[in-house]
């Protein structure tokens, strides 16, 4: 798979989730290029060592939020990376991450947050679990 191939296919993937309610926000992905190497990103990857510090989850999870330093953030509040290094179109690193949401009370708590009337998606009472 080229670069561009896996933008098109993460473009693909965010507008399936966006059209389906699932996606709530997002970065398109994009293509940085130097030389012969090829990074498929998203806007700011400055940051993303904070989820490697020794600080909170909630913490880290917030400074990935603050810095949109995510391809898509779910309605639940998960975020989503997908990160891609090519070297002359040979795939050579990649990171392909999910953060679950620290505090996912409002989904569990609001059936009209968790379930729009928008999707079609039927009401449901299911409990989901809370990730510290």
């Amino acid at each position: 798979m080229t670069p561009e191939a896996a933008i098109t296919e993460i473009q693909s993937l965010t507008a399936d989730l966006i059209s389906t309610g699932l996606c709530i926000d997002q970065n398109f992905p994009s293509l940085r290029r130097d030389g012969i190497l090829a990074d498929v990103t998203f806007g700011n990857t400055d940051n993303l060592s904070v989820t490697l510090r020794n600080i909170p989850y909630a913490e880290a999870y917030m400074a990935l939020i603050e810095n949109r330093s995510f391809n898509m953030k779910l309605i639940d509040g998960g975020l989503i990376q997908l990160l891609y290094r090519y070297n002359s179109d040979e795939l050579t690193r990649h990171r392909l991450a999910f953060f679950p949401s620290p505090d996912l009370l409002e989904y569990q708590n609001n059936s009209e947050y968790a379930y729009p009337l928008s999707t079609g998606f039927p009401r449901t009472t299911q409990t989901f679990a809370t990730f510290a």
